[in-house]
């Protein structure tokens, strides 16, 4: 078994818009480091969907924070260090490793080549300014367009994404407009510069089930047209199922298992991705009677003070003394998929 931390089994490295390669993220607080992210290793092909599931606390808004730059020197969190590689291929032959560039390269890319969408739209919709002028404030800064040309490319994206009565959105202000309206303008925004890669963070979470799917369905279908790649970032497992081609699981910070969407629903490997998949409603046939969940017991550990071994021996069913005091190393199946865990060829047939 390999002693390193958790890697894809995509070779086609070159093709890959993305490559996370151990990335570790820690931030230095008053009460002492917290060990957010350790180790994350993936890549996301072009025109694909990679989703990173798990639990609140597991890492995954952090990695997707790391990768549009947003910690660290030049953003928002001081407190924040980074170690690691992140290497992005916009595709126009150019390598840009995104934790070496200076602030002013990575503004040059942020928004134009890696675009994302918050999970909270009133938070990060500007309540002073009207929808269109911060559609177009974007392409005035990156394409350098006069207002009155942003002003058309915002109409043609704001159809894009399904928003009827257009001319009104473009002049209302976001408090003016429903949740999953408020999404919509903010899908144009990220999509108005048709970037290589679109983070979503949560896109589905403040709204309701009709919406949601409304918003998974567009985000198809756009990157069908486009073949922009998509990083979706939720603890969502049902919408996993929706529109992911591969999966990343993360938990306490570590990726415990990567595989494609058909195999890790088909064949879950590691003990938490198994648990994840009971916790979700299964559909009924007729005169069938609904089975009782079965959440996964206790909470994510904190991550200022990991446990050790396994970080998921604390809530882990199957822990021997070996899970609790050694760190797994990583294994890979015949199928393709990593797992970082000891026993996982043991229990792979109690699932």
């Amino acid at each position: 078994m390999s002693s390193e931390i958790l890697s894809t089994h995509r070779d086609d490295t070159e093709e890959a818009v993305l490559e996370i390669r151990d990335l570790r993220v820690s931030f230095e607080m008053d009460t002492g480091t917290v060990k957010a992210v350790n180790g994350a290793n993936f890549n996301i092909g072009r025109g694909e969907t990679v989703c990173v599931v798990g639990e609140t606390g597991a890492g995954k808004s952090v990695t997707a924070f790391s990768v549009m730059r947003l910690l660290g020197a030049g953003g928002v969190s001081q407190r924040a260090s980074l170690d690691g590689d992140i290497v992005f291929r916009p595709g126009d032959g150019k390598e840009y490793h995104i934790l070496s560039l200076e602030t002013q390269e990575m503004l040059a890319i942020r928004g134009r080549h890696i675009s994302m969408i918050y999970q909270e739209p009133m938070n990060s919709l500007n309540p002073v300014y009207s929808c269109g002028d911060q559609i177009a404030e974007v392409l005035v800064y990156h394409d350098q367009k006069t207002k009155k040309e942003a002003m058309s490319a915002a109409e043609e994206i704001l159809d894009l994404v399904g928003i009827p009565d257009i001319r009104r959105v473009l002049k209302s202000y976001p408090h003016e407009l429903s949740g999953g309206m408020q999404q919509r303008v903010m899908i144009a925004m990220a999509l108005v510069l048709h970037p290589t890669l679109l983070i979503t963070d949560e896109p589905t979470t403040a709204i309701d089930v009709t919406i949601q799917a409304q918003i998974l369905n567009l985000l198809q279908q756009i990157q069908q047209t486009s073949g922009t790649s998509i990083l979706f970032i939720t603890h969502d497992v049902s919408v996993v199922a929706q529109i992911a081609d591969r999966v990343v699981v993360m938990y306490a910070g570590y990726t415990v298992e990567i595989g494609s969407v058909y195999d890790v629903f088909r064949n879950p490997l590691h003990p938490y991705t198994k648990g994840l998949l009971k916790s979700i409603p299964k559909q009924l046939k007729p005169g069938e009677k609904p089975e009782r969940l079965r959440p996964i017991p206790g909470t994510v550990p904190n991550p200022a003070s990991l446990p050790s071994g396994c970080p998921f021996h604390t809530r882990c069913d199957s822990a021997d003394e070996r899970c609790r005091e050694s760190m797994p190393g990583i294994d890979t199946a015949e199928t393709g998929q990593t797992v970082m865990c000891w026993r996982w060829q043991e229990l792979q047939k109690a699932f």
